[in-house]
C-alpha cells in the first residue's frame, strides 16, 4: 500500500502530505524534500514540519532529485534506511537517525514502538496515525513497487546504516584503466572492455566489510574507550592508550576483496630486498585469466587494482570472457532456482569428452550457451566416429613390426595418389585455422574446424577413397596410402586432444605405444603436413577437387530430379579435363552410384540430360530418359502444384482479413506467416522442377 501521511507545517494550519510504502521509517525522518521548481511547495522551502505523534521538527528542503509526478510530489527523507535518501541527506547535510536493531526490531528511537518487529510496528503506527487524523483512510492506495529480497530465504532486505570499512578506490581504478588503455591487458572479446571501463569510471569507495559467517576476519581491534588498532598480528594492547581490553571487529572481508588477492594467496608475496624468489616471482604476471562476464568488475577489475597497487604490474596479459552455461530456457543456473544441470549425470549418460566438446563447440564469443542434450548426443556420435575410423585404419596394419612414421617420412611426397595430397592439403589448412582460432580464444571455431575436418573430409571422403587401395594388396600406392592415413589420423588426434582428451589419449596409445602422453608429444605443424607445392602436386590436388565436385554434383542432380538412391546412372564427362579423372573412375562410381562413365575431350550438350558446368574445362551430364517416368513425374508435380496453390490461397485470404491479424494470438499469426513463406518456396521449387522435367521428353 501507499500510505499518505500528513505532516503539520510548524507555525501554521497547513499540512504537507507525503506518501510512503514503509510508514514505520517515518520515525527516522530528518527532512521532507520537494522539487525546487514545484510551485505547490515553493513557499514552504526552508520551513519546518512536525513529525506526527512525535512532535520532532524537521526541515523542508528543495532537491532536483525529487520526482514531482510521484505521489504528492513531496517525499520523506530517512537517510539511515534508504539508499536514495542517504545520498540526498549527504547533499543537504542531514542527520542520519537509525531506528532499527540488527534483528529488524525498533530500537529506542522508536519511542513507544521500541522492541516491536518492524512489520508489527508498521500496522500499529498506521492505526495510530489514522486514529489521530494524520492518515486519511480513504486515500490509502494499492501500489506495485520493487523491493529487494534475499535470494536464499526470500526475506525483504532492509537498508540499514552501520559503520563499515572502506578502500579509497578511485586512485586504484585509474591505474587499472591505464593498463588496459596501454594494452598491457587485453580483453577477448574486446567489447567487454566497455563494461570494465564503465564500472571503473564511475567507481565509488569500496566497502570491504561484510556481516556474514565465513571469510577473513577484519584485522581491527577496539578498546573499551573506542580506539582502533589495526595489526598484522593479534595485538595484546591498544596502540593508542595501551588498554589490554580489546575486542576484534566481528566483520569479515568482502569475498571479492579476498579474491582480489588471489595471486598472493596462492603464490606468496614478491620477494623483499635480499629475499629468495618465490613462486609469485616465477609465475606473476600470468598469461590469461578465464572468467565469465558477470564478474568483470567483481573480480577482474579488483585483481587488476590490487596487482598494480602492490607490484606495479597487471596480473594477466589477456582476459578471456567465456560464455555462461544456461539451462534449456536460457535462465542462468542457480541452486536456489533448482535449475542446475548436474554435470556428473550428463557425463555418465554421454561421456566426459562429448560433454567437453559440446561446451567448446557452443562457446561462441559474446553468446551464452543453452545446454541442449540433443547437441551432446550429436557430439557423442562424433566420438564414436573417431573410434570407428581408427578401427578401420588400424585393421590394415601388418602383423609384423612396421614403422609407419618412417614410411611416411620417406614416401609422403612421392605418391601419385591424389587423395593423399588432398587430405594433407586440407589438414594443413585446418591446422592454420585452429592455430588462429586458439590465438584469439575463439575456442568454438577451433573445435568446429577440427570436427568438420575429421568428419566431413577424413571420414566422408578420404577413407572412402582409400578403401579400394587398402583392399588391394598389389596396389603400388597401398603402403604410402596407409602411412598417410595413419599420419593424418595422428595429427587429427593432436588437434582434437584439447577438447576430447580422454578418447584421443586412449586411441593414440594404440597408434603410438610410447607410454608417453599425447599431450607431451609434438603438436602438428601446418607447413610440415602440407603437400609439396610443385606443379605435379598442384595438379594432383586439382584432380581430387574435381572428383569431389563431380560426386557432389551428381548427388545434387539425383536429388533435384527425384532419382531414387538405388538407381545407378550413366555419367558423361566433357571438356579438356574429363580424361584426367579416369584414374579415379572407381571412386566416382562408388560414391555417386554411377554404373558407366563416358569421357569426351570436347564440350557438348547431350539432349534430354541434366547438365551442370563445373568449370570452363569440365562439364557433366546425366541422361534422364529411361531413368524416370517423365510423364508420371510431370503429372505428380502438377497435382502437387495445384494443392500448393490452394493452400497458399487459403492462407493469403486469412491475412487479407484484418480481424484475423487483430484477434488471433500472435504465435498463431507468426506460425501461419512462416507456413505461407514455406509453401511459396516449395511452389517455386515445384515449378522449376516441372520446367526441367519438360526438357527431358
Amino acid at each position: 500500500a501507499l500510505w499518505p501521511i500528513q505532516y503539520p507545517v510548524a507555525g501554521s494550519d497547513r499540512r504537507i502530505t507525503v506518501a510512503t510504502t514503509r510508514p514505520e521509517t517515518y520515525l527516522g525522518d530528518t527532512a521532507v524534500a520537494v522539487h525546487p521548481d514545484d510551485e505547490r511547495y515553493q513557499s514552504l522551502i526552508g520551513q519546518t514540519v512536525e513529525l506526527p505523534l512525535l512532535g520532532r521538527r524537521i526541515p523542508i528542503v528543495a532537491d532536483p532529485g525529487v520526482d514531482r509526478e510521484f505521489g504528492t510530489g513531496a517525499v520523506k527523507i530517512t537517510p539511515a534506511h534508504d539508499f536514495n535518501d542517504f545520498e540526498l541527506g549527504n547533499r543537504h547535510r542531514l542527520p542520519r537517525l537509525t531506528i532499527l536493531n540488527p534483528d529488524g526490531t525498533l530500537n529506542e528511537a522508536g519511542g513507544a514502538y521500541a522492541g516491536l518487529d518492524r512489520l508489527v510496528a508498521r500496522k500499529r503506527i498506521v492505526d495510530d496515525l489514522i486514529a489521530a487524523g494524520f492518515i486519511d483512510e480513504a486515500a490509502i492506495a494499492k501500489h506495485t513497487h520493487q523491493v529487494g529480497h534475499c535470494y536464499r530465504c526470500h526475506t525483504v532486505v532492509e537498508p540499514y546504516l552501520s559503520l563499515q570499512w572502506f578502500v579509497k578506490a578511485a586512485p586504484l581504478a585509474e591505474k587499472a584503466m591505464a593498463a588496459v588503455v596501454a594494452d598491457d591487458t587485453q580483453f577477448f572479446p574486446e567489447n567487454w572492455e566497455k563494461t570494465y571501463f564503465q564500472w571503473l569510471e564511475t567507481i565509488r569507495d569500496w566497502c570491504i566489510s561484510r556481516q556474514i559467517w565465513w571469510g577473513h576476519q577484519i584485522p581491527a581491534w577496539y578498546c573499551e574507550t573506542g580506539h582502533t588498532t589495526v595489526s598484522r598480528d593479534e595485538p595484546t594492547t591498544c596502540s593508542v592508550c595501551g588498554s589490554s581490553h580489546l575486542n576484534r571487529d566481528p566483520d569479515v572481508l568482502d569475498t571479492w576483496f579476498s579474491s582480489s588477492l588471489w595471486p598472493f594467496s596462492t603464490l606468496g608475496w614478491p620477494k623483499g630486498e635480499g629475499g629468495e624468489a618465490t613462486l609469485f616471482d616465477r609465475y606473476y604476471p600470468t598469461s590469461v585469466l578465464v572468467t565469465a562476464f558477470d564478474i568483470i568488475f567483481f573480480w577482474v577489475a579488483r585483481m587488476m587494482m590490487m596487482g598494480l597497487y602492490f607490484t606495479g604490474k597487471a596480473p594477466f596479459r589477456h582476459v578471456y570472457i567465456h560464455a555462461l552455461v544456461r539451462d534449456a530456457t536460457g535462465q542462468k543456473m542457480s541452486k536456489s532456482k533448482g535449475n542446475v544441470v548436474d554435470p556428473l549425470a550428463i557425463m555418465g549418460e554421454y561421456g566426459t569428452d562429448a560433454f567437453r566438446f559440446t561446451l567448446a563447440a557452443l562457446a561462441a564469443q559474446g553468446r551464452d550457451i543453452r545446454l541442449d542434450e540433443a547437441r551432446i548426443e550429436g557430439y557423442r556420435n562424433f566420438i564414436n566416429k573417431i573410434w570407428n575410423a581408427t578401427r578401420f585404419v588400424l585393421r590394415y596394419l601388418p602383423e609384423t613390426t612396421w614403422n609407419w612414421r618412417e614410411v611416411w617420412e620417406k614416401k609422403k611426397d612421392d605418391t601419385a595418389f591424389a587423395p593423399n595430397f588432398w587430405i594433407r592439403h586440407r589438414l594443413s589448412q585446418t591446422i592454420q585455422t585452429i592455430d588462429a582460432a586458439l590465438a584469439s580464444y575463439a575456442f568454438n571455431d577451433a573445435a568446429l574446424a577440427a570436427y568438420h575436418y575429421f568428419w566431413n573430409e577424413y571420414c566422408a571422403w578420404y577413407i572412402e577413397w582409400m578403401k579400394p587401395v587398402l583392399n588391394d594388396d598389389t596396389h603400388p600406392e597401398r603402403e604410402t596410402t596407409l602411412a598417410t592415413a595413419l599420419a593424418v589420423l595422428d595429427a587429427s588426434l593432436h588437434l582434437l586432444h584439447p577438447f576430447i582428451p580422454f578418447v584421443t589419449e586412449e586411441i593414440w596409445q594404440h597408434l603410438s605405444p610410447t607410454h608417453q602422453s599425447l599431450s607431451l608429444s609434438a603438436y602438428p605443424d601446418s607447413d610440415r603436413m602440407a603437400p609439396p607445392r610443385t606443379p605435379l602436386g598442384q595438379g594432383l590436388l586439382a584432380q581430387a577437387e574435381h572428383v569431389i565436385s563431380v560426386t557432389e554434383t551428381v548427388r545434387r542432380l539425383r536429388g533435384e530430379n527425384g532419382v531414387p538412391p538405388a538407381v545407378k546412372l550413366h555419367l558423361e564427362l566433357m571438356g579438356p579435363l574429363a580424361e584426367t579423372l579416369t584414374p579415379y573412375e572407381a571412386m566416382i562410381k562408388q560414391m555417386a552410384r554411377i554404373e558407366t562413365i563416358a569421357y569426351h575431350p570436347q564440350s557438348r550438350e547431350p539432349e534430354k540430360s541434366a547438365i551442370a558446368k563445373l568449370s570452363d574445362e569440365l562439364t557433366l551430364a546425366i541422361p534422364m530418359q529411361g531413368i524416370i517416368d517423365i510423364d508420371a513425374e510431370l503429372a505428380r508435380l502438377a497435382k502437387e502444384g495445384d494443392k500448393l496453390a490452394k493452400d497458399i490461397s487459403k492462407l493469403e485470404a486469412k491475412f487479407a482479413n484484418a480481424s484475423f491479424i487483430e484477434r488471433a494470438p500472435p504465435d498463431i499469426v507468426e506460425k501461419d506467416r512462416e507456413l505461407l513463406l514455406s509453401l511459396k518456396e516449395k511452389q517455386r521449387d515445384t515449378e522449376m522442377l516441372s520446367r526441367r522435367m519438360a526438357t527431358y521428353r
